[in-house]
């Protein structure tokens, strides 16, 4: 049984088909994309699992536990939560207000807080399980000159990582985070100007934007029990070689 927040499209779409295909049922929340979410759980469901749509914005509290307790009962537990759900944003410090920068922290970090708090008493009820948070390559180099609240985030978001993964060990909660370089979405591909996209590229020594599916691969290798028994309290890094420590 997973939950994957903002799972309707992009990398969370793919993540949550994948861990389908892996043998989950799913949840796929949405907060503003309904009809994807749907279509999500719909293509789920075609792989012979259980799937539902629910709807949650994860900045508040009330509508997160809502949605676990939800999750929980239609899918009879929990065992794998996905913090996936993101924004990202303008960013240089002197033209960011201070509504952008809290929508950005608070969608980004604190929801994952939230989602967290909510869903390990359901994952230690299930017998234990698996979070992994998607964070990004800026939260560890600062990513563009663009994305000082978007960074930020994500490198709170490593830290809540560490820090969680130490408090859940022994109550039998993995906790990991994947972070991906630049990935070819249309929130991504959208956004950026033809010679941002060309800069981004040339910093990726694979020289390529990630893909969708192969976030996806990683999450799903940090959910198996068995695979990756060993495994918590990490940051695995999905991108091309883009930054190396």
């Amino acid at each position: 049984m997973a939950l994957v927040t903002g799972g309707g499209v992009g990398i969370g779409r793919s993540i949550a088909v994948a861990l389908g295909q892996a043998g989950a049922d799913v949840a796929v929340n949405y907060r503003t994309h309904a009809a994807e979410a749907e279509e999500t759980a719909a293509a789920i469901r075609a792989l012979g699992r259980r799937a539902m749509a629910v709807g949650a914005d994860v900045r508040y509290t009330a509508a997160v536990e809502a949605m676990m307790a939800e999750v929980a009962a239609t899918l009879g537990g929990l065992h794998i939560l996905v913090n996936n759900a993101g924004v990202a944003g303008p960013g240089l410090l002197a033209e960011i207000g201070d509504d952008d920068w809290d929508l950005i922290l608070d969608v980004n970090l604190k929801g994952a807080f939230l989602c967290c708090r909510a869903a390990v008493p359901r994952i230690v009820a299930s017998g234990g399980g698996s979070i992994i948070n998607i964070g990004s390559n800026a939260g560890r180099t600062g990513g563009t000159p663009h994305q000082v609240a978007y960074a930020a985030s994500k490198a709170g978001l490593d830290g809540l990582t560490k820090a969680l993964s130490r408090e859940l060990v022994r109550p039998g909660v993995r906790v990991n985070c994947v972070a991906p370089t630049t990935v070819g979405t249309d929130m991504v591909l959208g956004r950026a100007s033809a010679e941002e996209l060309a800069e981004r590229t040339q910093s990726i020594p694979l020289g390529r934007f990630g893909k969708p599916e192969e976030v996806a691969a990683a999450v799903v290798f940090l959910a198996d029990d068995a695979a990756a028994a060993a495994i918590t309290g990490q940051t695995m890094y999905v991108n091309g070689g883009a930054w190396m420590g």
